[in-house]
């Protein structure tokens, strides 16, 4: 288990091998030491890390409550590795009768080695769990991962024999000690706690640096004192940047996101080259000229790169980096690791032969961070990264938090993952984000948005905005004025729940503009759902996908009374017609029963998008674009065989 969520809690991880070595000395059958296996490992996971369930929420198709058949697959190929290594072990073990610490360690090493080959990830590593524990990283820093991994599995193990030894003398009266594993545990237990302590660098390693931990990638992260030489910013922070190939020596110039004289910069970017989009960090000079570029080269499975031939709906695949993990700027040289890349042992290992003297993780994490629980996960991949290489490590994160850690594993300084703003090393210096509850203020407009877009908010001042994120929310008795639903948009699903769902809380703002900031806002489903919660408003919206930097909202709008003139400071970049409209119920009941009428030829030469399956309408009486609006079919419904 890795419940190292609190002080102590690395304790648990210990006792889940200590009862799985004693479950292990039991004559049960092979189907039920599988059973049983299977049952602990689950468990051991799932407990360490309840915030895989959001994770995979997040990440199926129409969420948990919809794609659950799939969640035992998921968990065969997530936990099948672990189970088969260990119940393979037993088995080869039995005849003949093999000693638990020489058998059982190996085994939970090759199987966490065998689940990090499939997946790619190995943030459930046992070792993760003990990033509260001095005695285990003092072990990792002297010995290696390995090793220190190995002493502590063969710990516990010897002294699951020597209490399994004792109660089978107890309960037989036979004498039947298991003196290696005493003389095992002994050792294990002394090699622990006479390592020295380490020694840190403290906040000195990062004078002058600051690490960005944003909320969203549209709010103001504030002011910079001059004090500061570098800022480090999240991955992906400059979502459509210019061709550039990793290297050294540009010319090109990126315009960094904050300026101040000799303030350096390193920025998440995506950049396309010759083999395609890359998910980059880009070092720029004081004026934005770029020093270097390395991209991220341990991509993440079905969300950046294929798995098993296939992607995730909606995912931008890129091309892995081929650089070693090293960025020279202001007079550093750091070890640049994306996201994932965290977790992978060999490219800080290459970070450190390079001669990088600090590691720099920079990531997106909405989903990872989703609780303090994940966030703590996170954390211990961090500082276990620290102190493995022996170098400081610094964090920047959009929708997690910033961190610097020590190189003896101290964590010096962490933000909130809830603020936007600047950490140093010595503290917080952050800028409050806009409220989420409570009725918005004169001049504001509501946000009914989702946490699990935090990046996906409208382009408008921070001030301008109340949050209200839809999951969870319950009428208030809040109004305004204008009500912006902002996020994803993948019909039949707005902000990941139905259409009725967002209409409903729409509705309990009493709105007179509700602009739908989202892919496919100009649906038939969503007007409809509006009409019937009672809303009597204009309404603006795409009938298309619309980039991750939403609608664009022009200088006036904020100062515009009416929403019609709200409406017309509305746009996107590049333009493209909007519906504005003050909805007509019967112009919504004469479409529907247009589509009523329709056959499989009908809907096939209407169709607009086959994934989702869309068809495309215009409204009665308007004019041609703007009149557009789609409505989500059933794919059977293009079929002559229904």
């Amino acid at each position: 288990m890795s419940l190292a969520w609190r002080p102590g809690g690395w304790g648990a991880a210990w006792l889940g091998i200590l009862t799985l070595a004693l479950a292990s000395r039991g004559k049960a059958s092979p189907r039920a030491h599988l059973l049983g296996l299977a049952l602990f490992v689950t468990i051991s996971d799932f407990a360490g890390h309840p915030w895989q369930f959001a994770f995979i929420d997040a990440y199926l198709p129409g969420g948990l409550s919809r794609s659950w058949p799939l969640v035992p697959l998921l968990a065969l190929v997530w936990l099948g590795p672990q189970i088969a290594v260990l119940y393979g072990a037993w088995r080869m073990t039995r005849r003949p009768s093999l000693p638990l610490w020489l058998w059982l360690p190996a085994a939970w090493i090759l199987g966490e080695a065998a689940h990090r080959a499939l997946t790619g990830v190995d943030h459930g590593a046992w070792l993760y769990s003990q990033w509260q524990n001095p005695w285990v990283l003092r072990a990792v820093a002297a010995w290696g991962w390995h090793a220190a991994l190995l002493v502590a599995l063969v710990t516990a193990t010897a002294l699951a024999e020597v209490l399994g030894g004792a109660f089978d003398a107890w309960r037989t009266g036979e004498e039947g000690r298991p003196r290696v594993a005493l003389v095992l545990l002994v050792l294990g237990g002394l090699s622990f706690a006479l390592m020295p302590p380490l020694r840190g660098l403290g906040p000195k390693a990062f004078e002058g640096i600051a690490a960005v931990h944003l909320q969203s990638i549209k709010q103001p992260v504030g002011a910079v004192s001059s004090d500061l030489r570098l800022l480090v910013w999240p991955e992906l922070t400059l979502e459509r940047g210019p061709a550039l190939d990793e290297g050294a020596s540009f010319r090109e110039v990126i315009p960094p996101p904050l300026r101040s004289k000799g303030l350096h910069h390193l920025l998440g970017v995506q950049t396309s080259s010759r083999r395609g989009l890359m998910n980059a960090i880009a070092a720029l000079a004081p004026g934005g000229r770029v020093l270097g570029v390395r991209a991220k080269s341990h991509l993440f499975p079905l969300t950046e790169t294929p798995a098993w031939g296939a992607m995730l709906a909606g995912a931008t695949p890129y091309a892995a980096g081929s650089v070693p993990p090293l960025l020279e700027v202001e007079g550093r040289r750091l070890g640049v690791l994306i996201c994932l890349e965290a977790m992978d042992r060999s490219l800080a290992a290459a970070a450190k032969r390079a001669g990088a003297s600090l590691l720099v993780v920079s990531t997106v994490e909405a989903e990872g961070a989703s609780s303090e629980l994940g966030q703590a996960n996170l954390l211990g991949v961090d500082v276990l990264r620290a102190v493995e290489t022996g170098l400081p490590l610094m964090r920047s994160a959009q929708g997690g938090c910033a961190a610097f850690i020590d190189r003896d594993g101290r964590l010096l300084s962490r933000s909130s993952r809830e603020t936007t703003g600047l950490l140093t090393a010595q503290g917080d210096r952050t800028a409050p984000t806009a409220a989420t509850s409570g009725a918005p203020k004169v001049g504001q407009v509501a946000v009914l948005c989702s946490r699990r877009t935090p990046e996906l908010l409208p382009q408008l001042p921070a001030s301008a905005m109340r949050l209200y994120p839809i999951e969870g929310y319950m009428r208030s008795g809040a109004q305004a004025d204008t009500v912006i639903v902002s996020g994803e948009g993948v019909p039949p699903y707005w902000l990941g729940v139905p259409a009725e769902r967002v209409a409903e809380c729409v509705a309990g703002f009493h709105p007179r503009l509700v602009i739908l900031d989202t892919c496919y806002g100009a649906s038939l489903q969503l007007l409809e759902a509006l009409v019937a919660a009672g809303v009597q408003a204009t309404v603006v919206g795409p009938a298309y996908p619309i980039p991750a930097s939403g609608l664009v909202y022009g200088p006036d709008f904020l100062k515009a009374v009416s929403p019609d003139q709200k409406a017309q400071h509305v746009r996107t970049d590049p333009p493209y017609p909007l519906l504005r409209w003050a909805v007509v119920p019967s112009a919504l009941a004469q479409l529907r029963a247009e589509m009523d009428r329709w056959g499989p030829f009908e809907f096939r030469s209407h169709l607009f998008s086959a994934h989702p399956s869309l068809v495309r309408l215009n409204l009665p009486g308007r004019p041609e674009p703007s009149a557009r609006v789609l409505a989500w079919v059933a794919p059977s419904r293009f079929s002559s065989s229904r």
